[in-house]
């Protein structure tokens, strides 16, 4: 598997399942409330994402492919700000309103910790003319699915008919169904191509506290597998990685995070990418090892988090030239070191020669930060290039961005220090 061969521009993905708002506040703690033994956050910042099935859409749409997208929302400001999220992310949304109000979350983030999460959601019962819509709306895409992922969240829309209907529908087609399930009960996935576990939803329906060793993962996999005709199990397993269980083997993939920030949302992106490969006709196991990267880059990322096309093909990059960004990739990269309180350094200019004095000069850069970038201003692409190569072989040095005579934009230069070589 290299990055050469990440190219889903083709590819349609239909996601069903139950969307949710994820609404956070980020603040600071410096005293106890007087009113109770809690923190006190003064909110710094918020920040609003598709959850649940709407995150898998959003992933879907970041690597490239196609992304349908099928929900219940309520009537309400919260629906309204889901559509626009979508709508922003090139997601073809398909919302049918009912009288519950839109699932929503919101999390208190005070120094990095949560503080407290907020729940607000009522249990949707699936009737018959809620079931005759979704079949209309998903009728209604008027283009060839690859791939469809059921996001079951538990909220009431993958109910045993919807699921049975999905299956049933796309499996004569030869189109993979791939599942993120809930519950212990399987029943209504029989016969999926892909369900996607973590260790402890495969304990629950498995009946067994399974251990996240190899051994049980196998064992209580196959088991599963057998029971519900379920032709492939992915089963993820958080720092150990994920397990590829099949009918005749059993592949176990370590993970590929370098660091763990938050794990939620995690298992939207490695359903996305799963299906984005599968779409592909990548090969089964290569579809995996890519789940598996982009877990990797998503759980490095604070709250619902997609991962797009640009950085997972960056991740296959190594040594020199992992220091190498492209603008929009350097505009991720800063969002996130902000998040974590890094401060970010960047020495812009003409470097022409690198002499002694340029290498002191970045030295002294490097100190008054946590990370150092140097901006390459050279108008000529082929010195610009060189340049590139020499300073991203500089261990002061923690990527470097060629912007040539286009100046950095406003939303890198306001989350950085700024210092000029020239």
């Amino acid at each position: 598997m290299n990055s050469l061969s990440l190219d889903f521009s083709a590819c349609r993905v239909l996601v069903i399942g139950d969307v949710i708002l994820d609404k956070y506040y980020y603040g600071k703690v410096n005293r106890i409330s007087p009113e109770a033994p809690v923190p006190v956050v003064k909110v710094t910042r918020e920040k609003m994402s598709p959850g649940g099935s709407g995150n898998v859409v959003n992933n879907v749409s970041s690597l490239g492919a196609g992304a349908f997208h099928v929900s219940f929302t309520g009537k309400d400001e919260n629906a309204r700000i889901l559509n626009q999220l979508l709508n922003k992310a090139n997601v073809q949304n398909n919302f049918i309103e009912i009288e519950n109000p839109t699932v929503t979350k919101i999390r208190v983030i005070g120094e990095h910790q949560q503080v407290v999460r907020l729940d607000f959601e009522e249990h949707f019962l699936m009737g018959d003319d809620a079931f005759k819509e979704i079949v209309q709306r998903i009728e209604n895409i008027n283009v060839k699915i690859d791939a469809v992922i059921i996001s079951d969240y538990g909220k009431g829309l993958c109910s045993h008919k919807v699921c049975r209907y999905i299956i049933d529908k796309y499996r004569p087609l030869d189109i993979p169904v791939i599942i993120d399930p809930k519950g212990h009960n399987w029943d209504k996935y029989k016969n999926a191509e892909f369900i996607t576990p973590n260790v402890r939803e495969l304990g629950e329906v498995a009946g067994k506290e399974v251990s996240n060793n190899d051994h049980d993962i196998e064992k209580y996999g196959l088991e599963v597998m057998n029971r519900y005709s379920i032709k492939n199990l992915l089963v993820t397993r958080s720092d150990k990685g994920m397990s590829l269980i099949t009918p005749d083997t059993a592949y176990h993939i370590p993970t590929d995070a370098s660091e763990v920030y938050d794990v939620s949302g995690a298992g939207d992106t490695v359903v996305a990418t799963l299906a984005a490969g599968l779409s592909a006709k990548l090969n089964m196991l290569d579809c995996v090892k890519l789940a598996n990267r982009a877990a990797g880059i998503v759980v490095n990322k604070f709250g619902t988090a997609s991962v797009d096309i640009e950085e997972l093909a960056h991740s296959f990059r190594d040594g020199h030239e992992a220091k190498q960004l492209h603008i929009n990739l350097l505009n991720r990269i800063a969002d996130q070191l902000s998040m974590k309180e890094k401060k970010i350094v960047i020495v812009s200019g003409e470097y022409h020669s690198i002499d002694l004095q340029t290498v002191k000069f970045l030295r002294e850069a490097k100190k008054k930060g946590d990370i150092l970038i140097a901006g390459i201003e050279n108008k000529d692409e082929k010195e610009a290039s060189e340049i590139s190569e020499i300073l991203s072989g500089f261990e002061v040095v923690d990527y470097v961005i060629i912007t040539g005579s286009y100046p950095l934009p406003d939303s890198i230069r306001k989350k950085a220090v700024l210092l000029n070589l020239n």
